[in-house]
């Protein structure tokens, strides 16, 4: 797993063998298995588009661009978002693409 997120840095040092559990899981949940890593972090960036996580979606979009994801995947990815989570989901999702402007 790529840096942690800031909530897994302030856990890790109250709590190092319970965070250590959680880094496994997300390393787990994000290799290529039955569906492949990029995909699972399209899903994993809509849903935190869609809990308004401007934080989670810029991190995820990065790792998702790492593992191969598309500016046309990530816009359908926003699109799905915006389909079922109105606009303001569509706008957090859709600052998943700056990853793009950033090459």
């Amino acid at each position: 797993m790529k840096k942690a997120p800031e909530f897994l840095e302030i856990l890790e040092k109250k709590d190092a063998e319970y965070t250590s559990h959680i880094k496994a899981n997300l390393r787990n949940n994000h290799e290529d298995k039955a569906l492949p890593a990029k995909v699972k972090l399209l899903m994993a960036m809509a849903l935190d588009a869609a809990h308004g996580d401007r934080e989670g979606v810029n991190q995820l979009s990065k790792r998702a661009y790492e593992a191969g994801a598309t500016e046309a995947e990530m816009l359908e990815t926003a699109e799905v978002v915006g389909t079922t989570c109105g606009l303001q989901g569509l706008y957090i999702a859709l600052k998943g693409l700056d990853v793009f402007s950033r090459k």
